[in-house]
């Protein structure tokens, strides 16, 4: 429902015009969210390689979407099925912006932890040996047994 409403809250604030500058704006802030963490990750896993650095148009982006958007509703008005925003809908009709920065903001929070998390689970067996844990300690007293009987019965065949 929040969804929603941020969205509509920016449709009527700044009409489609505005709605469809902040919704591009958005789709770039989160695939450059998801870009530099996915940097991160790499380059703590291969600290020797070299990453290039691409340029970021992030504040030129941010600063034209801000610029037309109040162009168009002070001077142009496309997109507004004649409607008249008032000044509190100027303030609320950031609400997809807003939508935006909390995703990026979740992006960051758990993103790493998610791929983590992933590889952790593809790759158990080779985590445990790699860090010289027994299989009692890995799995427990009970599934340690079972592996060892499996072990064996696989010997004896």
């Amino acid at each position: 429902m929040a969804l929603t409403m941020l969205w509509g809250a920016t449709l009527g604030g700044f009409g489609t015009v505005g709605f469809f500058l902040q919704l591009a704006l958005v789709i770039y802030l989160i695939f450059m969210s998801l870009r530099n963490k996915i940097t991160d990750i790499k380059a703590q896993i291969f600290p020797e390689k070299e990453t290039s650095e691409r340029k970021s148009y992030t504040l030129f982006l941010t600063l034209g979407v801000v610029v037309v958007t109040y162009m168009n509703h002070f001077l142009f008005k496309i997109g507004y099925a004649n409607l008249s925003p008032k000044l509190i809908e100027l303030l609320t009709g950031w609400g997809l912006l807003l939508w935006g920065l909390i995703t990026i903001g979740f992006i960051n929070m758990i993103f790493k932890q998610v791929v983590l998390t992933y590889y952790f689970a593809k790759y158990a067996e080779r985590f445990r040996v790699d860090l010289g844990f027994s299989n009692i300690q890995w799995y427990g007293e009970k599934k340690a047994q079972k592996i060892k009987q499996r072990e064996l019965k696989n010997k004896n065949k």
